[in-house]
């Protein structure tokens, strides 16, 4: 049969009905229906209960209490004190005529039933006060947990350091857990480090392990919080690690929801699995650390920045002291402009020079301050506002006094931090003063010009007479000379056996000082040839030619034996005619002063004379004593008698003039019997080996 749809609305409205009572009114129409269920039962299976007519009432009348409460465990007492009294009880089927047993066991089942609906009362009501004061106190602990972690909260916000942030949270993570230990863990490239703990035992402070390898690197990788219960049936766990602790339990929360870069652990000493609440702390305290971290990290940006600041802004105030007194002690006149010409900055120098005196005239328009400016003078501006640098080495004016002025200047743009202009520096310089000392300077050079060439051309002539007198030498006094020396060589020839005594003797005396004589003049020449003539710059080869000179003497006398060290690849730049005369000179008295030394060496080799290349003659001949060192290059100067060593004392002075003539220093070194050095330089650049 189908229901209706009244049927249908009548069962919502019924369904509704019901489940807006109250579960306590539900719960007391159950217990007042059970004794009606229990008389069914007990009817239908009399036969068996016969004659425990109580049997099945009295649970109903405590299951009834149990769920119906002191009205409902009553009720449910009486209700089946009626059943039972009518029912069950003789005479059936009546409620009067009941014998005195039946009385005495109804008031037993009445005092009982209702005694346990009281008693359960009592027990139901102080269970609830219990709870009530368990969750009173649950509540007041968890506020207290909130509250503390506020604090926690509120520190970590203000602190400034990790040192104090990781002392701030692992007292909070073991106050608030109740764990008897907590590490700090951070990242720290590839390793887990424990930078911090506190627990009743060491753990592992300072130490790093690898991410792959503790349960802490576990929770960073995974991002995950995890809690343990016995730490040595996990396989994530380094038991090694944990064996020499007191670890039994851990849970762990990483520092950072989406990429941790540490994990906060809690342990314990006896198994304990975290509870909900510790884990949702301990995250909470994780994540307050995470917080702080990146408070510090922002904190430490911030402070790197404001230093930066300080340093940039304490520079930019040297910087601008520093330009603004170099401008003001600039020794030249010195102005900046901005885009309108307007004054920022200007040198004292430019305030004497415009007759400016003490004007402040910073901000002022420079065509305000100066109205007469020319038209020429502003395209000069515009042009360098445009970016063009202008500048004039000299450039005349003329003042209005008619005073003729000569001025250095240049104008050139200045440029913002981000590369715009943003005006223009005009620098002068009054080079009145230099450009009439640089005339002064040419009107005099032309003079000593012209005195030049008056010394040259007197020197010239002086050269002229040098050269006449030399011909006049070689020409007026060798034709008497060789007279002298022919007459007195025909007496010798002639007349030499009819000579007696000392006439003979005088002849030979005449031959002598001719031929001296001879000698003396030929020595004037050659020492007047050595400084005239205009001064060649040749490459000389020093090696090849003193081996030449040498092997020449030699010739002049095969039977010596003399060693010879000459050092490869001399080379001498210098005119190498006169360079001839030096060696000729050096190397001849070398030979000389050697003819009575049994193991004669002369050298030549390099030398450094003064910082400058040079090259040095060396013999172990007869020497001489320093102490007449200073006669040595004088004319006709000598140190040793003529007859142990013949000359006439030219070459050493010789020598002296074409070194001095080429620009260098010579100078000699000796003992006697020791032999002696002679070591010359030429003009920088002159000798190189």
């Amino acid at each position: 049969m189908q229901n209706t749809p009244h049927d249908q609305v009548s069962g919502r409205n019924e369904s509704i009905i019901a489940t807006r009572l109250p579960a306590r009114h539900v719960r007391l129409i159950f217990a007042l229906a059970l004794p009606f269920v229990a008389l069914a039962a007990q009817w239908l299976l009399w036969d068996y209960f016969k004659p425990y007519v109580w049997f099945l009432f009295f649970p109903v009348a405590f299951f009834c209490a149990w769920i119906g409460g002191l009205f409902g465990g009553i009720g449910a007492t009486l209700i089946s004190t009626l059943l039972v009294w009518y029912f069950f009880l003789p005479p059936v089927m009546s409620f009067t005529g009941k014998n005195l047993a039946a009385s005495f066991s109804s008031a037993v089942f009445v005092f009982l039933g209702c005694l346990f609906a009281i008693f359960h009362d009592r027990l139901r009501k102080l269970m609830r006060r219990r709870d009530e004061a368990l969750a009173a106190a649950e509540l007041g602990r968890s506020a207290e947990r909130l509250r503390r972690l506020a604090e926690v909260v509120e520190k970590v916000a203000a602190v400034r350091d990790l040192p104090s942030l990781m002392a701030i949270i692992r007292r909070a993570v073991r106050e608030l857990t109740g764990a008897d230990g907590a590490t700090l863990v951070l990242r720290d490239n590839g390793c887990c480090h424990y930078v911090d703990e506190d627990a009743i035992g060491p753990l592992w402070k300072g130490q790093r392990y690898p991410l792959e390898s503790c349960i802490s690197g576990w929770v960073m990788l995974h991002a995950q919080t995890v809690a343990i219960k016995d730490i040595y049936a996990d396989p994530r766990i380094p038991h090694a690690a944990y064996r020499p602790t007191f670890v039994k339990s851990l849970s762990m929360a990483p520092i950072g929801r989406e990429q941790p870069v540490g994990a906060i652990g809690c342990y314990w000493a006896t198994q304990h699995l975290a509870t909900p609440g510790e884990l949702e702390l301990q995250q909470a305290l994780a994540d307050a650390m995470s917080v702080g971290l990146a408070n510090l990290d922002l904190f430490k940006r911030l402070e790197d920045a404001r230093l930066a600041a300080e340093q940039s802004a304490a520079s930019l105030h040297e910087s601008q002291e520093r330009l603004q007194l170099l401008i003001d002690h600039a020794p030249a006149a010195l102005a900046m402009f901005d885009r309108e010409m307007g004054y920022l900055a200007v040198s004292r120098r430019w305030l004497d020079d415009y007759a400016l005196g003490e004007r402040d005239i910073l901000g002022l328009s420079h065509y305000e301050v100066f109205p007469e400016i020319t038209e020429a003078w502003k395209e000069v501006h515009r042009r360098g506002l445009a970016g063009e640098i202008l500048y004039a080495d000299e450039d005349r004016f003329v003042r209005a006094d008619g005073a003729e002025q000569w001025l250095r200047w240049e104008v050139r743009p200045w440029h913002k931090s981000g590369g715009a202009i943003g005006g223009i520096v005009i620098f002068s310089e009054d080079i009145t003063e230099r450009v009439a000392a640089r005339q002064e300077i040419l009107r005099l050079n032309a003079g000593l010009e012209r005195r030049v060439a008056e010394r040259t051309a007197e020197l010239s002539a002086a050269n002229q007479e040098l050269d006449a007198f030399a011909y006049a030498v070689s020409h007026d006094l060798r034709a008497p000379l060789r007279a002298m020396h022919g007459f007195s060589q025909a007496l010798i020839e002639d007349f030499g056996d009819k000579l007696e005594g000392e006439a003979r003797n005088y002849l030979g005396q005449i031959g002598i000082a001719s031929r001296k004589m001879s000698d003396l003049i030929e020595g004037i020449l050659a020492l007047s040839r050595s400084t005239r003539g205009e001064l060649r710059r040749d490459t000389v080869d020093l090696s090849a030619l003193s081996a030449g000179i040498l092997a020449e003497l030699a010739r002049t006398e095969p039977e010596r034996e003399v060693s010879m060290d000459i050092e490869p690849r001399l080379v001498a730049f210098g005119d190498a005619r006169m360079i001839e005369a030096v060696m000729h000179n050096l190397l001849g008295n070398a030979w000389k002063y050697t003819s009575r030394t049994s193991q004669a060496m002369i050298r030549v080799c390099s030398c450094e004379l003064d910082g400058r290349s040079g090259f040095c003659v060396t013999d172990n001949g007869a020497g001489f004593d320093m102490a007449h060192a200073g006669q040595l290059f004088l004319p006709f100067r000598r140190l040793h008698r003529q007859d142990e060593f013949p000359g006439i004392g030219i070459g050493l002075a010789t020598v002296q003039r074409i070194v001095h003539r080429h620009g260098g220093r010579i100078e000699a070194r000796a003992a006697p019997g020791e032999g002696a050095t002679f070591c010359f330089t030429l003009a920088e650049g002159g000798g190189a080996s």
